[in-house]
């Protein structure tokens, strides 16, 4: 049984994984994006702000926006422009009708059914042989770089969980490095399987939900919903793909001495972009310790406060469906759960804040112990 409160508390905003551009501001996009990569960020916010003020609807700008913001470590800017492309780019594909993989197109005998995880390629070992064996007979010819084999591969998937709880924690973990940039390549593979089977779940989710509406208005919208998760779904399908069939070092990890001696990187670049990632993961280190300490208070408090609600609710209220009662009794059942949750849902964002502590403390050691062999 899928637990729907408790998926939706994990499940966290999708990275930015698309690429939107209009014909009338595509030239002004692209010379943004040129000062961007130029390192001139705030000429760049500029630019891509209005943009977005000349065409308020177009995604595209806020993605740039958001690595902008995320570039000038305004963590707080850039979630929030991250935030505003996926709200636009969902009201952008709200009309589009996907198909059950990236490949296939709707038949007479389908074109009319209700979209669900039916439609979804599933991330097995026959899905890892199809990818594999399709590969190009000289994608393996190269000594240094390979794409990796089935046998990794197979090992990667049989990684990621399907159940709930344990799922989130690996796709929240493997979120962070890649959103932070420290991810290896196996980390990325893992990363997009775990981010299709927690799509997957969210899916399944409101195809019950779907299935339980009796209006039809609302049953539409729904279904509309679902469709666009779809594609979501076979978008992220597509990346894996690409990933899997990409050929890398043997070491992928970007903080490590090894990755840069197969780069081949003069030892002054080596540094400065070490150094540059380092002051990164030391601004994001201190802003990840202050949430810890401020939700370590809060839930000390809110576990206190329960406490002390639950000695004012007389005899076995709690053991009571909160339907049945009324009035004064009523408030008291249901403030005493709605704090309940709210503990719960707070402990379980403290657990990912100290994940997200432990990992940076981590890159930021490797970090030190790849530029003393430098």
């Amino acid at each position: 049984m899928i637990n729907k409160n408790k998926l939706k508390t994990h499940i966290l905003t999708l990275a930015l994984l698309f690429t939107f551009s209009t014909a009338v501001f595509s030239a002004t996009i692209d010379e943004a994006v040129n000062v961007f990569k130029a390192g001139d960020y705030n000429k760049a916010i500029q630019m891509f702000e209005d943009i977005a003020k000349n065409d308020p609807l177009n995604p595209e700008p806020y993605k740039w926006l958001a690595k902008c913001y995320e570039s000038t470590f305004d963590i707080d800017k850039s979630i929030k422009a991250s935030e505003k492309y996926q709200k636009l780019l969902y009201q952008q594909e709200k009309k589009v009708i996907v198909s059950a993989t990236p490949e296939a197109t709707p038949t007479p005998d389908d074109s009319n059914k209700e979209p669900d995880s039916s439609m979804l390629a599933r991330l097995d070992n026959s899905f890892l042989e199809d990818v594999v064996n399709q590969r190009p007979d000289d994608a393996s010819k190269n000594k240094t770089l390979k794409p990796l084999d089935f046998e990794t591969l197979e090992m990667l998937f049989s990684s990621v969980s399907t159940e709930g709880d344990e799922l989130n924690d690996i796709y929240k973990k493997h979120q962070i490095k890649v959103y932070y940039g420290i991810a290896t390549h196996n980390e990325k593979i893992v990363y997009k399987k775990a981010e299709a089977e927690v799509l997957r779940m969210d899916i399944d989710v409101k195809t019950f939900q779907r299935n339980q509406e009796q209006d039809t208005k609302k049953r539409k919208l729904e279904n509309i919903e679902i469709t666009n998760l779809v594609k979501d779904y076979n978008n992220i399908v597509k990346e894996l793909t690409g990933l899997i069939n990409l050929a890398v070092y043997p070491n992928t990890d970007p903080l490590s001495f090894e990755n840069y001696t197969f780069l081949g990187e003069s030892p002054k670049k080596q540094k400065e972009y070490l150094e540059d990632m380092r002051t990164r993961l030391e601004f994001s280190l201190k802003k990840v310790i202050g949430q810890v300490n401020n939700l370590k208070t809060l839930t000390l408090q809110q576990e206190k406060d329960l406490v002390n609600m639950k000695k004012k609710i007389p005899g076995n209220l709690l053991q009571t469906d909160a339907s049945t009662l009324t009035g004064y009794e009523k408030d008291l059942v249901t403030s005493y759960y709605n704090l309940d949750n709210k503990i719960f849902k707070d402990k379980k964002s403290l657990f990912y804040y100290l994940m997200e502590q432990d990992i940076l403390n981590e890159s930021i050691a490797k970090i030190n112990q790849t530029m003393r062999k430098i």
